[in-house]
């Protein structure tokens, strides 16, 4: 197909009237080739900017080119609004040719990916398990993926899992925009999902982002969430069906849920520290962010060197109210809690219904609390309205 501009100039009132523009857009649609050839031209002195190139669906997509003084040797844009100078005798020769030749889309490699390696909360939904990252090339002609395989082995108690959903995003940032296949409930086991996802053309990056639900009842002992991509089929001629390069990527996520009952803290505990600022090294990091479901007792099991100085605020409360903590001894020798800092040790920030209680069996001292900064403010705090502690 040829398309023709003849005799063509730049308007503006009238006053390029000794200008003569022609060219030929010519397509050639068995090789998807695109060629935009000039014949004679001729400007006046006044110069602009014009574009000459390809678009395609979005910003992200162009094949165009740049000059500032040579038609003849242009330089590939590097924007979508990259342009060539014309005018005063800066301008194309008769027979200056440009060519573009279109990839039809093609797959390169394909792999499983850990999504998240956070905990998850009992009763969270749409979180990131795993995802399968398909790689391509070219973008005229895109092909569509039509079934994905994953599992959930690597989970702990599949009963956890309410749900199982597969979201598409045409880059590595996730999104819950675009479902594939339908949900699949109580999944266990082989999870197959169909669907016709067409792999866009903003990004040759494609993921398909396995997601759970997890029950609000799930257990919390010792309870991971996990999963693995087996296999995916596509609209490719033939119908393909691959397995990416890995199906079982390395890692997991621990479920956890509001705290109760006893949990020891020191060297061999539960959690190593009072105030670690992770969920997993720090009480009451734990406490603020997971709250409790019942009273919870503390039991202090050896002498422990604090280094986060988390503060414990006031926590949430799931299953009823008024629930208390309470810090103590595990056994009948002394426990010393110390820390450097220049402001608290041990603070109850609006934390309510705190008892640090130093007795073993009902008597004796046996926890300590030392601040060994030269100047500190103090050891503990008590602030913003704690109250029966």
């Amino acid at each position: 197909m040829v398309i023709q501009f003849k005799g063509w100039r730049r308007y503006s009132g009238g006053s390029y009237t000794s200008e003569l523009i022609n060219f030929q857009i010519r397509l050639h649609e068995t090789s998807y080739t695109v060629e935009i050839i000039y014949g004679g031209c001729t400007s006046s002195s006044s110069t602009s900017l014009i574009q000459v190139g390809l678009a395609g669906n979005s910003t992200s997509e162009y094949f165009n080119l740049t000059t500032t003084n040579n038609w003849s040797s242009p330089s590939t844009g590097s924007s979508v609004d990259a342009s060539m100078t014309f005018g005063n005798s800066i301008q194309p020769t008769s027979g200056t040719k440009y060519t573009w030749t279109l990839k039809t889309q093609s797959f390169s490699s394909a792999t499983t990916e850990q999504a998240s390696t956070n905990i998850v909360l009992k009763g969270q939904t749409n979180q990131q398990i795993i995802r399968l990252k398909i790689i391509t090339d070219g973008w005229v002609f895109p092909f569509s993926v039509t079934s994905i395989t994953f599992t959930t082995s690597g989970t702990t108690t599949t009963s956890n899992i309410t749900a199982a959903r597969v979201y598409y995003t045409n880059s590595d940032a996730f999104s819950t925009t675009t479902q594939f296949g339908s949900q699949i409930n109580n999944p266990s086991g082989t999870l197959t999902f169909t669907g016709s996802q067409v792999l866009g053309a903003s990004s040759s990056t494609h993921s398909f982002w396995l997601v759970y639900d997890i029950n609000g009842s799930a257990t919390t002992n010792n309870q991971y969430v996990d999963g693995t991509c087996t296999s995916f089929t596509t609209n490719e001629s033939g119908s393909p069906t691959r397995s990416p390069s890995v199906t079982d990527p390395t890692g997991n996520r621990q479920i956890l849920g509001a705290l109760s009952g006893t949990v020891t803290v020191g060297e061999g505990g539960d959690y190593p520290t009072l105030t670690g600022t992770q969920i997993s090294t720090g009480l009451f990091t734990a406490i603020n962010s997971l709250g409790l479901s019942g009273n919870l007792t503390v039991n202090i099991i050896s002498d422990i060197t604090e280094t986060g100085f988390t503060a414990l605020n006031q926590w949430t409360e799931t299953g009823g109210s008024g629930y208390t903590v309470t810090i103590q001894p595990s056994s009948a020798s002394l426990k010393t809690i110390s820390g450097n800092s220049s402001s608290y040790v041990i603070s109850l920030n609006g934390a309510d219904r705190v008892t640090i209680n130093g007795n073993y069996s009902g008597s004796g001292q046996y926890l300590k609390f030392v601040n060994t900064n030269t100047s500190p403010s103090s050891t503990l705090n008590i602030s913003n309205s704690s109250t029966d502690n």
